[in-house]
């Protein structure tokens, strides 16, 4: 086998011509021993035949590692979130039991911070 610390490369024109040899029916395992390829590195190659047409990776993604994603977008949603709870008008009792019930998890301070006790009045 190959140093598994130095990545080996190989052209397209040989990844479709190990796969061709490979759905000829010859067997992968003689196939894997001749060309010292990996059995998951071979099973990708026939499964991106398979599945696209293409061996290349890019071609074979799931869409949504491909969508770029907002930096920060979850960020803001859980801000959100809190704050809707943080500003609904909920009384002292609603916002004390969530940070008793959540004690073992979460310190007794951040709970405070999160969940302010309403402004008394009179």
């Amino acid at each position: 086998m190959a140093d598994p610390k130095q990545p080996r490369h190989y052209d397209e024109a040989f990844k479709r011509q190990i796969v061709q040899s490979c759905e000829s029916g010859k067997p992968s395992r003689e196939i894997r021993a001749e060309c010292d390829i990996a059995r998951s590195t071979l099973q990708r190659w026939i499964q991106g035949i398979r599945n696209s047409g293409s061996i290349r990776a890019a071609d074979n993604r799931t869409p949504e590692p491909n969508e770029p994603v907002e930096p920060g977008r979850r960020d803001r949603q859980l801000e959100m979130e809190v704050d809707v709870f943080r500003t609904s008008g909920a009384g002292i009792r609603p916002k004390a039991g969530v940070i008793r019930a959540n004690a073992a998890r979460y310190r007794r301070d951040a709970g405070c911070r999160v969940f302010p006790a309403p402004p008394v009045t009179g």
